[in-house]
């Protein structure tokens, strides 16, 4: 939670004190990354320094992803507490998404044109249950679950003027378009 604070806090400092010239908000998703799956991503940023003559604009941006893993699903029905006997038949389940949060910081490629470069880095993490399965009764308890990270990073490029077009490529998106506004 600090780390959060920690860049909402850089988000709104820096740019401030660097000239803002504009708050952008974008939206899009994608499909791909290491289980070939489709993925949503909504993005705020900050662009700076663009409206001054001749000088290269900057854009710092804060964003949440969600990659649908349409994997196994919990099954329905199960008790919240463990198996009250030994004669059960454990099993992993995923949960459905695995979701995380990302920061990006581009730089206008040539100044004044709006084509910008892109370097993003975060985490993402998904849930692993493990669900008991009762080989007396076929009844199902939850027997807890396990937290897995994992690092983002990547590139892209867009064009940020008053519509915002991008393009990014990650290790666990894929390839993520997305659009937007520049306020």
């Amino acid at each position: 939670m600090k780390k959060i604070c920690l860049a909402v806090m850089i988000l709104l400092v820096v740019p401030a004190t660097a000239g803002a010239a504009g708050l952008s908000l974008d939206f899009g998703g994608g499909y791909g990354g290491p289980e070939s799956a489709p993925n949503l991503s909504f993005d705020l940023g900050f662009l700076w320094g663009e409206d001054t003559a001749g000088k290269r604009g900057k854009i710092l941006g804060l964003g949440a992803t969600f990659i649908v893993l349409g994997k196994n699903e919990v099954p329905s029905g199960v008790y919240d507490y463990e198996c009250p006997h030994d004669d059960y038949t454990l099993e992993k389940y995923d949960r459905n998404l695995e979701w995380g949060i990302l920061g990006k910081f581009g730089v206008e490629v040539v100044a004044d044109k709006h084509f910008y470069i892109l370097g993003m880095g975060g985490r993402t993490q998904w849930e692993e249950k493990y669900i008991a399965q009762s080989n007396a009764t076929g009844w199902y308890y939850d027997h807890g679950s396990d937290y897995h990270h994992n690092a983002l990073y990547g590139a892209g490029f867009g064009y940020f003027n008053t519509i915002m077009l991008e393009l990014d490529i990650d290790n666990r998106r894929g390839i993520t378009a997305l659009i937007g506004a520049h306020f």
